[in-house]
């Protein structure tokens, strides 16, 4: 069965995408001077007195110590703010189809998945009620809440998950992650039977993608069951009045304009000016735009991973000790802090820190040890030349290849970084015409790594494809706690080299949302407060109490 992946950046996106995952974040804060507001002070005091102060001539400024009183400055309420949104107008608000992230933030209003996935990667239920799991992890079971409904009044149903999903499955943006299911059945109007090819632990955290209304799936703006419901000319957003949740806890207004913003700059225009409320931009990426004004900083973590790829079937790379050593010359944090401007988590095994199956200690096992790299590497063929390969229409990702290769050839090594475009970076990819590659890779909320190691797998480059460690990948889907020896092999032989996991930053005009904590592929998490513990349920009494009803 053949493994999907996104390769972000090495794949032809919108601009719009480039920049909603590719926006700068700049730190410097609006201020205004306090000698300025000194004199403006000292001039309302003088025209309240009758004197005239010479618009010409500059005023002598006023020591602060003259100034004897200072009225209090009052928080503006947020239920009487503009909380505006930015959007593509070339693009569509079909979860299913749209491919720029800028429209994917209203989308996180309007719609509502089985699940959502948190900040911490953890499933957390939304449209499903319960579910359960069979004995051999091959079959789940859904039930649906009871009350849910979409914006025209009529019932989330299982026949609408069914539909929804199948969608997905054949989506660009969505259909990599669901390779592995082989069947989605609505059993009735509340109860939705999935089937997958190999167990599963953790297939809630794929189903995070939204439930549409059926009918609606191929419609540019579909009816959903979020907080809030697109205007027909998509103007603004409206909240429901009957949203089965009840209040959102966020945000506090009734209407939420939309702003049509098709380039970067008009995102950051729009934002900056006070049209809209939050941006989620990417700092580092390649489309980055400056932010000067004040906000509030949340982080949206991804699993967007970037990492190092060998070629082993060729020559310095070929040497497993070399590959296995390199995971100790790489200086993670600096990279972060120096060229990706904090926008990232520093990581050494493939999956972000902030998921349960990353094991801190084996981690450390393998984290920076120029002394440990200097040791392994003392029989090595350091004369060997060798490319690293990398896009070059990645800021980041250039600047730590070259970071890379410097420190290499200071250890004795002959490192060359070949900087190429686009086409160029994936032809020699795909005909294996490299040593070693800067990658970066979206993965799914569970971290499956099988596109790497299948030989169908589309990031099998390099001769890395392995029978062996493709089941150590599947041990791992049906339970994570195989995690740990699936990623001791991958460092242990150097098949992969880990160096972070992307952050974007979610930039909020300050006020104006009351405990956002945006969550993966959503900025706004809006959940029921429930736990998968709460969810879960007995397999057999869940198959049972659905062939009574």
């Amino acid at each position: 069965m053949l493994q999907f992946c996104e390769l972000k950046h090495d794949l032809n996106l919108s601009r719009s995408d480039t920049f909603t995952q590719h926006s700068a974040l700049n730190t410097d804060l609006c201020e205004v001077s306090m000698k300025r507001i000194i004199s403006v002070f000292l001039l309302l005091s003088l025209l309240l007195t009758g004197c005239v102060i010479d618009p010409v001539q500059p005023t002598e400024e006023t020591e602060p110590t003259e100034v004897t009183e200072t009225l209090p400055t009052e928080a503006p309420d947020p239920a009487d703010q503009i909380v505006g949104l930015a959007y593509d107008p070339g693009d569509t608000f079909n979860p299913f189809t749209c491919m720029v992230t800028v429209n994917r933030t209203a989308m996180s209003l309007a719609y509502e998945g089985l699940f959502a996935v948190n900040s911490s990667f953890q499933a957390v239920p939304v449209l499903c009620n319960q579910f359960a799991v069979s004995e051999g992890g091959d079959t789940y079971l859904f039930t649906l809440q009871s009350g849910a409904t979409f914006s025209d009044g009529t019932p989330v149903t299982a026949y609408d998950a069914e539909a929804s999903l199948k969608a997905a499955q054949n989506s660009k943006y969505y259909g990599t992650r669901l390779y592995r299911v082989s069947d989605i059945t609505a059993r009735d109007a509340r109860t939705l039977r999935i089937r997958v090819r190999v167990p599963y632990e953790n297939l809630p955290l794929l189903l995070d993608i939204p439930i549409v209304k059926a009918e609606t799936v191929e419609s540019p703006t579909p009816v959903g069951s979020g907080a809030y419901t697109f205007a027909q000319d998509l103007s603004c957003l409206t909240r429901r009045e009957d949203w089965w949740q009840g209040s959102t806890g966020v945000i506090q207004q009734q209407t939420l304009p939309l702003t049509a913003s098709p380039e970067p700059a008009d995102v950051r225009d729009s934002f900056e000016f006070g049209d809209t409320a939050l941006v989620c931009a990417d700092p580092a990426s390649p489309a980055a735009v400056g932010y000067h004004c004040d906000y509030e900083l949340f982080s949206g973590y991804t699993t967007v991973m970037h990492f190092i790829g060998f070629n082993q079937g060729k020559g310095l790379c070929a040497q497993e000790t070399f590959r296995k050593a390199l995971t100790y010359l790489l200086d993670r944090e600096t990279y972060v802090t120096k060229f990706y401007r904090g926008a990232a988590l520093a990581a050494v095994l493939p999956c972000s820190p902030r998921s349960g199956s990353y094991n801190q200690k084996l981690a450390d096992a393998y984290d920076f040890d120029p002394l440990t790299f200097k040791e392994l590497t003392q029989d090595v063929n350091k004369t060997t030349l060798a490319e690293l390969l990398v896009w070059s229409g990645d800021e980041a990702r250039l600047q730590t290849a070259h970071d890379i290769a410097d420190t290499l050839n200071a250890f004795g090594f002959n490192i060359v970084v070949s900087a190429v475009d686009y086409d160029t970076y994936r032809s020699r990819l795909r005909s294996n015409s490299f040593d070693m590659y800067l990658g970066e890779v979206k993965l799914s909320p569970n971290f499956d790594l099988t596109c790497f190691f299948s030989d169908s797998g589309n990031l099998n480059f390099g001769h890395i494809a392995n029978d062996g460690v493709a089941g150590l990948c599947r041990d791992a889907l049906e339970n994570s706690g195989n995690c740990y020896d699936l990623y001791k092999v991958i460092l242990d032989r150097g098949l992969l080299c880990p160096l972070l996991f992307k952050t974007n930053a979610v930039m909020a005009r300050r006020g104006a949302f009351q405990g956002l904590n945006p969550g993966v592929d959503n900025v706004f998490c809006l959940t029921p407060g429930r736990t998968l513990t709460d969810s879960s349920a007995d397999f057999d009494t869940l198959a049972a109490a659905i062939v009574s009803e």
